[in-house]
């Protein structure tokens, strides 16, 4: 719906488990690949949790757009290449995210990786298409008063029912 549809630069989804946030979240960054020759991003905390996750439900929905899988990388029919990567390194921070140019990222579970994985991404944007668009994705779970909260929340007159939540 509205999240699909709005032109924000920065769009945010958080839910439930199960309520799929990460499909309508990877769905954004397809459809930005697609209708442009980019290169994107899809961070999760770990490696393993983008192949266990990211990878599987991306090869399950959309295969036919992906002519090739590497193991941190997929290739789309129109060249586009989406980077498959963790968000975080506990001995280098996000050093590993350093050189790569993209239009658009996703941090996936963004409530588990530090404020650091957000600003670096946020870096890391560039209008590789000459059309002025970028897109930064973030979807998770609720998670407090968190840097996430801030960024979407704070300010704006929204604050948690509780101070769990």
């Amino acid at each position: 719906g509205r999240w699909f549809e709005s032109k924000k630069r920065v769009r945010g989804m958080f839910g439930g488990v199960g309520s799929g946030k990460t499909l309508a979240g990877l769905a954004l960054i397809f459809e930005h690949c697609l209708r442009r020759k980019t290169q994107g991003m899809v961070l999760r905390r770990t490696a393993r949790e983008v192949q266990k996750v990211v990878v599987a439900d991306i090869l399950e929905k959309w295969s036919e757009f992906v002519v090739s899988a590497e193991q941190d990388s997929l290739t789309l029919v129109n060249g586009s290449v989406i980077h498959l990567l963790h968000g975080w390194d506990d001995e280098k921070g996000v050093k590993h995210l350093d050189g790569y140019n993209i239009s658009c990222c996703m941090l996936s579970q963004a409530e588990g990786m530090p404020k650091e994985t957000h600003l670096k991404m946020q870096a890391r944007l560039r209008n590789m298409a000459g059309d002025g668009e970028t897109l930064e994705v973030l979807e998770g779970n609720p998670d407090g008063r968190g840097w996430v909260w801030e960024l979407f929340c704070k300010g704006v007159g929204v604050e948690p029912k509780s101070d769990r939540y």
